[in-house]
């Protein structure tokens, strides 16, 4: 129970990281992890994996936290050094 707790806390405060970063990511974050939940509850997953497809919908762009912004918006090919 304490470890779910923690596991929540913690997704929640990257969740919030992302908004401070860009507010536009964490509507995103959230319209994902609704649609994800929809379909996880449609096809009756147990409560634990619909929990996890949660958190992993919430997570799915923390990389662009630690990325800078043009290079996510860059709209072309990365170069070597990108």
């Amino acid at each position: 129970m304490k470890r779910d707790l923690l596991l929540h806390q913690l997704v929640d405060a990257c969740a919030t990281l992302t908004t401070y970063i860009e507010h536009q990511s964490a509507v995103h974050a959230n319209m994902i992890a609704d649609l994800a939940v929809q379909f996880a509850q449609r096809y009756k997953l147990s409560s634990q994996h619909i929990r996890d497809i949660y958190y992993a919908a919430m997570l799915h762009d923390l990389g662009e936290v630690v990325l800078h912004g043009e290079l996510l918006s860059k709209g072309r090919k990365f170069s070597d050094e990108e």
